[in-house]
């Protein structure tokens, strides 16, 4: 009787549990690290185990990854018949074995004009990632598309000017496409009659859209698109992305702003007519991320009357200087919508008050389901504080030690409730992580790290910021999905999780 352990099929399956790509909890560069150490061992067992486990090894190639492994040219290049995923940056050698059996391709640089020979070679490629740029035309590169008529995913980034009729019959003649991502391109002025882009469901505009209304016309062909990102700067046609999606995509359920975080111009953001014209482009909104100026109450309304049930991930940049009302509005979204998984509310200005923020917490929240909840942009006012610090803040009765004290800051220091213990205070801003429930994280399994190098506009560390965090923290924290809580820089997460483990990687990076 043969051992199972010596058949082909048996040995694959083992192999397959054997994690060599382990992602990297910093996300730098690379997303994964290569660790094929105890996959090598199982080649090392007899040639049955070498045989059925190489391909394993040589699946997923990332050409600067290698590079900085120092992988010999010769070992991969023998092992390319194995490569599902290729990703180069210089020219493929031209005298070498060239992959066939190529899933995903990525091509780069200098690597573009001298590796489209891939393209005819791997009929099996379902994603295409290319960008033109290091001096490549885009008249260098289009006859070799004429030839690619069968991809699932486009993701094509141009420096350089390109044709835009060629470029969207290259588009069309994919009929299959269900992912499409367009970036930094210029001049797609028309877009004449097509064929619908039946299968396409994600489309990702990462361009200026006032240059390249052909674009906006785009998203008239794609009938049964689900999810849209877009760049929403000052130029872009908002209202006439609207209409579009309100007309010809009726499954759209996701929509987001690509530049969401990045503006720094209130000129660059959703009024409130170009917000609700948005969201009453969808018929059951999932996902929605943009920049705006004011969540006023029309837009509240907006967001709720048709989606309170729906939605699951909200996004806000708040670019505006109503804060009380804003803050009362965005409450009123966490109290109605039941399904709500992420919620991520930013003040670009930074000028919030604790003591407004207090209007997020005005009625009680309904989002069980809640896995993720940010806030960041609030500050206080030293002199308010001073006047608001009168009063002990409360006390766990049954933990002397588990204390929010009333803390002020000024000119960089820290002291207790009166001026004059201010004046003599030797606390270092480092000191303010100190300043948190202690006692209540600790009995939900919880810690908080500061993410970044505290900043005195970072610390909460009033009376009513104590407050605030507390409040925030007793809201979210018993939540059976709660994963993590932030509050400007800091992260309130289980103890040992991966959110804690990624965010202190990514301080020791910083340090």
């Amino acid at each position: 009787m043969t051992n199972p352990l010596e058949l082909y099929e048996v040995i694959q399956r083992v192999g397959y549990f054997i994690q060599i790509h382990k992602q990297r909890e910093d996300h730098r560069y690379w997303h994964f690290d290569f660790r094929p150490k105890d996959l090598i061992s199982c080649l090392q067992i007899n040639k049955t185990w070498r045989q059925a486990l190489t391909p394993l090894l040589w699946r997923v190639y990332n050409e600067e990854e290698m590079m900085k492994l120092e992988v010999p040219p010769e070992l991969y290049q023998a092992n390319s018949q194995y490569f599902w995923y290729l990703e180069l940056h210089s020219p493929w050698p031209a005298d070498t074995l060239k992959p066939t059996q190529l899933r995903q391709l990525v091509i780069r640089g200098q690597a573009l004009k001298a590796s489209l020979g891939l393209l005819q070679s791997n009929r099996l490629l379902s994603l295409l990632d290319v960008s033109l740029y290091d001096n490549t035309s885009y008249s260098d590169v289009q006859k070799s598309f004429d030839y690619v008529t069968w991809l699932k995913i486009l993701r094509f980034h141009s420096g350089a000017s390109l044709d835009p009729d060629h470029f969207a019959s290259f588009i069309f003649n994919n009929r299959e496409l269900t992912e499409l991502l367009v970036s930094s391109i210029d001049g797609f002025e028309t877009l004449e009659q097509h064929e619908p882009m039946m299968h396409l469901t994600t489309l990702q505009l990462d361009v200026l859209l006032g240059n390249n209304p052909g674009l906006v016309q785009l998203i008239r062909f794609c009938p049964n698109l689900e999810v849209f990102w877009f760049e929403g700067y000052a130029d872009c046609p908002f209202e006439a992305v609207a209409t579009n999606l309100r007309e010809c995509c009726p499954k759209v359920s996701s929509i987001r702003c690509l530049n969401t975080f990045s503006i720094i111009s209130p000129d660059e953001v959703l009024w409130d007519n170009e917000l609700i014209a948005l969201i009453n482009s969808s018929r059951r909104l999932t996902h929605f991320e943009m920049p705006i100026f004011d969540l006023t109450p029309r837009s509240t309304l907006a967001l709720l009357t048709p989606h309170w049930s729906t939605l699951q991930l909200l996004r806000l940049d708040l670019h505006g200087f109503n804060g009380k009302d804003n803050l009362v509005n965005a409450g009123n979204i966490l109290a109605c919508c039941i399904n709500l998984h992420k919620f991520v509310l930013h003040n670009e200005n930074r000028n919030w008050l604790p003591a407004d923020c207090l209007g997020l917490l005005r009625r009680p929240w309904l989002c069980k389901r809640l896995s993720a909840f940010t806030m960041t942009g609030i500050w206080f006012e030293a002199q308010a504080d001073v006047d608001d610090s009168a009063e002990p803040f409360e006390k766990d009765p049954d933990d002397p030690n588990d204390v929010e004290p009333t803390m002020v800051v000024s000119q960089g220091f820290l002291g207790m409730a009166s001026s004059t213990d201010l004046a003599h205070s030797t606390k270092n801003l480092a000191d303010l992580s100190e300043f948190v429930p202690k006692k209540m994280l600790g009995r939900n399994g919880w810690e908080v790290h500061d993410k970044s190098p505290v900043d005195i506009s970072e610390a909460l560390s009033s009376k009513c910021g104590n407050r605030l965090v507390r409040e925030i923290l007793e809201r979210t924290i018993s939540l059976a999905n709660i994963r993590k809580v932030t509050v400007n820089g800091y992260l309130y997460a289980k103890a040992g999780s991966p959110e804690l483990r990624r965010a202190k990687a990514l301080r020791k990076e910083q340090e």
